[in-house]
């Protein structure tokens, strides 16, 4: 058992798993340090390769789990339109056929300064960073 004991078993237990499973077998009665930490060793060798293969597979049913509610969690830009008061709308309509303040300003009979203000909630709302997200949106 001493013999065992000093060998590098541990390195070597997938490819000795039936001999060290019939040698603990053989000596289930006896409680030798040798074999206590024998038994110790090779018990916390499998319990580590099941938990983390359980680990594993536990976080890639959590990832799994995300990823599929995603979509559900971050409305897409299409739906928070919705969030748009009738004068943004308006503005939107405009911004997207590509036309500048000015002429949003002129088509509207509102100042610019308050085009301005539209196209900044516009794309606050619609969580997009500049005018040109606009056409790229999804």
């Amino acid at each position: 058992m001493y013999a065992l004991y000093q060998t590098d078993f541990f390195t070597h237990r997938e490819q000795n798993s039936a001999y060290y499973k019939n040698f603990l077998s053989r000596w289930e009665g006896i409680n030798s340090p040798y074999l206590k930490s024998f038994r110790a060793q090779i018990r916390i060798g499998d319990y580590e390769e099941y938990s983390y293969q359980w680990l594993i597979l536990l976080l890639g049913m959590l990832l799994g789990l995300a990823f599929s509610n995603w979509g559900h969690l971050i409305p897409k830009a299409q739906n928070r339109v919705k969030l748009l008061s009738v004068q943004e709308l308006k503005i939107y309509k405009s911004l997207q056929l590509g036309k500048f303040n000015k002429e949003i300003s002129e088509e509207h009979s509102i100042g610019i300064n308050t085009v301005k203000s539209h196209v900044s909630s516009i794309l606050a709302k619609l969580k997009l960073k500049s005018r040109r997200d606009l056409f790229t949106e999804k």
